[in-house]
């Protein structure tokens, strides 16, 4: 990573690219970006990438500099097949003509430069954790590069002058890779749960998880970001402020965070402003139950409680507590070690976060007495010997079992005198290696469904939605599917995040259930069914995120309508991408389409219209 001067200062020398600085432009017109492309003293040829990246930074940066990464082509066979694979990889092609896995930013910028001249599309990859692929592209569709950032991996801290402290962090950094350094400086920032994520994709599409509810999203602790655009130019974005940042500067902060994630260019770092630990202190109950058919209507029970729980408008304007539900389907998983003793399970997660200054005493005592209640119906009082906790079904396969699995699999109890900071639990209970499973690089096909909405669901239609997660639980060995769902709580109205595109903020509740298929049966009309009932659920309105997208995703087909809440912000996001990347270099599966002339001003009726009319063609 180059110093902030030392960036704007290389800038100033590239002939024919503009430095973008901040600075007032009060405009509401487009603002062109860059430059003009390449020009001809600049030897590049398209069939060999490596030199010619080298010519590219060698004209532009001088001082010997070349390119540092490396490009991988189909030839470069298993290095390549593991670098295009994705979390969807069984679902859709993620076969790029060339990946470029990038060091720095300037190896970006020739990627970009290279692509542009040679007409290729270009998509960026952080962590790969794209539902649709995103992150990756077909090149038997169109000639594509993958620009992989994983490489691109600091993580600085530095203290500022009120003694707070800052972090700017690499793309390519991983959530599991950013808590130690969190740990370290008594700091923290609320993220996923998906320890293998990227912070750069991470960013982009909002962030939520266990602490959300309470401390916001992973993007709304952003500060600035720099990014590279279709030109090759480097900007600095920062959060707007009136009469200081530019509108280019204002445009990008919007369209970026959230807006839709690498359709405006490729991030290569990012600054956080994080949450001092001493500023709050937080419990964390993660405990799981043991789910079988003798079993379910514990968990049954416990959810209904929950969704009673969610009719009272005292508790749910208390911004303290985290709830989220898991129900895993992994006996077909386990059955290779397990064999017979092979287990689902069910998990609560359920997080208390106070201000510093607060009694510890009195404040474990309010969110013990939610635990308890949920607890209690789990078990009907403790008047069902057959509501086991995991724990507890360990005790009786007997060792090795016992020990080997309490261990992997064991439950935390939160304690009135438990002194651990948010990103130590966030590390310790929360992340989880999902790229452990290797389920992408098996290619075992998966389905999936993602609904929120900005109503609670009541009691009975939650009930029903548990019950059509059920149906989906493998019972048995034959049955050979892994099932992962979890439904709570998201953020809500209390932390919405302005001047950004992030869509739904004020949706309170969601729902998401993958399926992976060992057997490649076809479970797309469960998941239907199941997302059909969802959003009736929790408001009538068919709410998604990027992240988890499915099926529908050609935004310019109509799928706009499930992504973003109005025509109005659609458009402005397409006015975006047409300054900042004209010639749609950033193409890939949902990337933004820039605004058309003949689409601007146009009524919902008439996208719509148009939308099918496309679709067709």
């Amino acid at each position: 990573m180059f110093p902030h001067a030392l960036k704007q200062l290389l800038f100033l020398l590239i002939c024919g690219f503009a430095t973008v600085i901040a600075s007032g432009s009060s405009s509401d017109k487009c603002v062109p970006v860059g430059g003009k492309g390449l020009s001809d003293d600049v030897p590049v040829d398209c069939g060999d990438a490596v030199s010619s990246f080298d010519s590219i930074i060698e004209r532009f940066f001088g001082g010997g500099a070349s390119f540092g990464g490396a490009v991988l082509s189909a030839l470069d066979g298993t290095a390549y097949n593991d670098a295009s694979k994705q979390y969807a990889s069984a679902r859709v092609p993620t076969a790029p003509s060339f990946i470029v896995q990038a060091t720095n930013q300037v190896d970006v910028q020739a990627a970009i430069m290279f692509a542009v001249h040679c007409e290729y599309k270009v998509t960026a990859r952080s962590g790969g954790h794209s539902y649709i692929g995103s992150s990756s592209c077909d090149g038997s569709e169109m000639p594509c590069i993958q620009i992989d950032v994983g490489n691109i991996s600091h993580i600085d801290v530095t203290v500022l002058p009120n003694g707070s402290k800052q972090i700017n962090v690499g793309p390519g950094v991983r959530l599991d890779e950013l808590y130690p350094v969190l740990i370290d400086n008594d700091v923290y920032i609320p993220a996923g749960e998906c320890g293998g994520v990227g912070v750069g994709g991470h960013m982009q599409t909002g962030g939520f998880g266990i602490f959300g509810r309470s401390l916001g999203r992973f993007n709304s602790h952003i500060a600035a970001f720099d990014i590279i655009l279709a030109d090759g130019s480097l900007v600095s974005v920062s959060s707007p402020q009136n009469n200081v940042t530019s509108k280019l500067n204002d445009d990008l902060w919007y369209a970026v965070i959230g807006g839709a994630s690498g359709s405006f260019g490729v991030i290569v770092d990012i600054t956080f402003i994080p949450i001092n630990e001493s500023d709050h202190f937080a419990f964390y109950w993660e405990v799981s139950f043991f789910y079988s058919n003798s079993t379910k209507h514990c968990m049954q029970n416990m959810v209904q409680e929950f969704a009673k729980m969610l009719e009272d408008e005292s508790f749910t304007n208390d911004m303290r507590w985290n709830i989220m539900f898991s129900i895993a389907g992994y006996k077909t998983l386990f059955s290779q070690d397990l064999h017979d003793k092979a287990f689902n399970f069910a998990q609560l997660d359920f997080t208390w976060v106070e201000n510093g200054s607060s009694d510890r005493a009195q404040s474990f005592s309010e969110a013990q007495a939610i635990y308890n209640r949920l607890f209690e119906a789990y078990t009907f009082q403790g008047s069902d010997s057959t509501c086991l906790t995991l724990d507890q079904y360990f005790e009786t396969l007997g060792e090795p079992f016992t020990t080997q699995l309490k261990t992997k699999f064991g439950s935390t109890y939160a304690t009135a005198d438990d002194a651990k900071s948010m990103s130590t639990l966030h590390k310790e209970v929360t992340l989880v290696d999902w790229g452990a499973l290797g389920l992408e690089k098996k290619g075992v096909p998966f389905t999936s469904s993602y609904q929120q909405g900005p109503q609670y669901p009541q009691a009975d239609d939650l009930v029903k939605v548990f019950d059509l997660i059920d149906e989906l639980m493998p019972e048995n060995l034959t049955h050979q599917r892994l099932v992962l769902s979890q439904f709570g709580v998201l953020p809500g109205p209390s932390n919405v995040i302005s001047n950004v595109a992030q869509p739904f903020q004020e949706d309170v509740f969601g729902v998401v259930v993958d399926v992976w298929s060992f057997d490649k049966q076809d479970y797309t009309q469960d998941q239907r069914k199941l997302q059909d009932l969802v959003i009736s659920s929790v408001g009538g309105v068919d709410h998604r995120m990027f992240w988890a997208a499915y099926e529908d995703t050609c935004l310019e087909c109509g799928a706009w309508e499930k992504y973003y809440e109005s025509l109005s912000k659609y458009n402005e996001l397409r006015r975006i991408k047409g300054c900042v990347d004209p010639n749609n270099v950033f193409k890939f599966r949902m990337s933004i389409p820039g605004m058309r002339k003949s689409d601007d001003g146009m009524s919902s009726k008439t996208a719509k219209a148009k939308s099918e009319k496309r679709r067709e063609i």
